[in-house]
């Protein structure tokens, strides 16, 4: 226990421990916390989907006509004739042949990596014991610094070598490959990073796959139903469709439910089916969250000024940020970081702009690395112009008034971290 204690004192002493918000109300640009109404520029309800009709309906629907729950994993009870439909919609989604969904993104990350690293852990082991020695030291993963926790946790637990590049860095990444060049390869990198919203850079992670014949798995949480021409992720963004061996995703951001998916060719969709550990031993998810996700994706497909009015908001905001003396590069994505560096001061910032009625929580160590706390701002569909530029002049008052605007360091990691 004593170690437990000092961990809470030391997170209490520096105000890193997280003061959670209770929401009162759905996650629509404003929300209602502690009796106030806040304008809300921190959810991943990109396109307001979480409270469309149509969505709620099918929702509902589908909980009255399926129950609450599945009634158990999917190779056993829990797979329903919504699961099936909604791996269909995605992979017409994503224009790939087969799909499969998992009852959250973490759980999709973890299931797929593990699973690729090591592919014949769940397989008879007397038949296979010598391919399973020698996949386990000939296997090597190639993973981005900066990718999602799940992705990183995954990654651990494949119990393979894995090896962190320097964040799209490509001649670092090429320099790790090269020294392994004799050795199984796979390549896993956000397809937009969650913490600074940049995009990866596909076509030249899929040129030193092809180089180095490595596998390649591209997490799109944040790029399903935002970049490409269709919505259908980076692969599309970057015209690389087909040139990506998995495209992972979340089910929890544009299309406002919960869960996660892969998405490639039907033979390693099959295989995955029998060698994730987490979707083989997890219970499937409810039934009315496949409905209403189901007809979420339907909605996007059938209504691309969504995404369209997500976008112009996005590049209003960060035009607005640029007026103020914040110069970040343009992306084509919802995530705009401000990075203000010391947690004392983003804390105190954030605090300042809830006083006003803004809720933007500091993200800050260990979320990211000690000295670049930021407020990580998102912006939905829904968003007038009105509540964005009253957050840009908040802004820029609270910068000026706590030495962050004008400060060369702060510019430079604007500058870094959105190249």
């Amino acid at each position: 226990m004593e170690i437990v204690i000092k961990t809470l004192e030391y997170l209490d002493n520096l105000r890193l421990y997280p003061e959670i918000k209770t929401v009162s109300s759905p996650p629509k640009p404003v929300v209602r916390i502690d009796g106030r109404n806040l304008h809300m520029f921190c959810s991943n309800n990109y396109l307001n989907l979480a409270t469309h009709p149509r969505v709620i309906k099918s929702n509902v629907e589908g909980t009255k006509n399926f129950g609450t729950g599945a009634g158990g994993s999917r190779l056993i009870s829990g797979s329903t004739d919504l699961h099936k439909e909604l791996e269909k919609v995605i992979s017409e989604l994503k224009n790939c042949e087969d799909s499969l969904v998992f009852s959250s993104g973490y759980l999709a990350n973890l299931g797929v990596i593990s699973a690729m690293a090591s592919p014949v852990r769940s397989v008879a082991k007397e038949l296979t014991m010598n391919m399973l020695y020698s996949l386990k030291n000939e296997t090597v993963i190639f993973n981005d610094e900066l990718n999602h926790a799940s992705i990183i946790d995954a990654c651990k637990i494949a119990n393979v070598a894995h090896i962190r590049y320097k964040h799209v860095d490509m001649n670092d990444l090429r320099k790790k490959l090269q020294k392994n060049r004799n050795k199984r390869k796979i390549i896993i990198s956000d397809g937009v990073f969650s913490m600074d919203g940049n995009i990866a850079p596909l076509p030249e992670i899929v040129a030193l796959a092809e180089e180095f014949q490595a596998i390649t798995i591209i997490d799109d949480a944040h790029a399903t139903g935002i970049l490409g021409e269709n919505g259908r992720g980076t692969a599309e963004y970057f015209n690389l469709k087909g040139k990506v061996d998995l495209e992972m995703g979340t089910l929890n951001k544009v299309f406002a439910g919960v869960g996660g998916f892969v998405s490639g060719k039907t033979d390693l969709c099959r295989f995955l089916r029998v060698t994730s550990r987490s979707y083989i031993f997890s219970a499937a998810m409810p039934p009315g969250v496949a409905s209403g996700l189901i007809t979420a994706i339907k909605i996007f497909r059938e209504e691309p000024d969504l995404r369209n009015r997500l976008l112009k908001n996005v590049e209003y905001f960060q035009s607005g940020l640029k007026k103020i003396g914040v110069h970040v590069k343009y992306y084509p994505t919802p995530i705009i970081p401000i990075i203000i560096g010391d947690e004392s001061i983003a804390m105190s910032i954030a605090e300042e702009l809830f006083k006003k009625g803004f809720f933007i929580p500091a993200i800050r160590w260990p979320a990211v690395p000690k000295g670049k706390a930021r407020l990580r701002i998102t912006v939905m569909t829904e968003h007038t112009t009105e509540q964005i530029d009253g957050l840009i002049t908040e802004l820029e008052e609270l910068l000026e008034k706590y030495g962050v605007k004008n400060n060369p360091v702060h510019l430079k990691t604007l500058i870094t971290n959105n190249v």
